[in-house]
């Protein structure tokens, strides 16, 4: 228990893990890809020592549904074609939420990009920027996956382990503390 807890922000004391895909989470509930994040914070005896370490395991599924209810404003304004995609903290896509190219109308979690396509490896310009820290936006950015040029965003929040990033059509999203929400537009 080396004692790395976060401080501030409501999360003080609380060890905050990167989302994964959990076999233990299938056993216990006889699913199959849970993808969950860990909460974890100590517990103490009366002399102030950790005893123990209490945890919860959080479905990503609440997080996916906060980046699913973003790109509903972004449809109910106009703009159904906005691309929505969440880092962890090393640039590899943890939320992938595109409809319109996916062709979907309820978000499908895909395994097969889910923790292992990672945009800064893949020299996307705006998760680069983002993995170290940055936060802005770019005219002219080109998608590793599609082959087309796009306007895109990107921040790092200062909450937990994740970085957002997301791409569309002149808007981009800023998600810090899961509530700020800013927006740009083309002329």
């Amino acid at each position: 228990m080396a004692g790395k807890f976060l401080e501030g922000d409501g999360l003080s004391g609380t060890n905050v893990t990167d989302a994964h895909f959990s076999a233990l989470v299938d056993d216990v509930y006889g699913s199959k890809g849970a993808y969950s994040l860990i909460y974890a914070a100590p517990v103490k005896n009366a002399a102030g020592k950790t005893v123990a370490v209490w945890a919860n395991y959080a479905d990503f599924g609440l997080v996916e549904d906060i980046v699913g209810a973003f790109h509903t404003e972004y449809k109910t304004g106009g703009q159904p074609k906005t691309e929505l995609t969440l880092l962890d903290k090393n640039g590899a896509v943890i939320v992938d939420y595109d409809p319109t190219a996916q062709g979907w109308t309820k978000y499908s979690r895909k395994p097969n990009v889910i923790s292992k396509v990672n945009l800064a490896k893949l020299g996307v310009e705006a998760a680069v920027a983002a993995v170290k820290g940055g936060s802005g936006s770019l005219e002219d950015a080109f998608h590793a996956r599609k082959k087309i040029h796009q306007a895109a965003g990107y921040a790092t929040p200062k909450v937990a382990t994740t970085t957002l990033v997301s791409a569309g059509r002149g808007s981009f999203e800023r998600l810090s503390k899961m509530s700020t929400r800013c927006g740009i537009r083309r002329s």
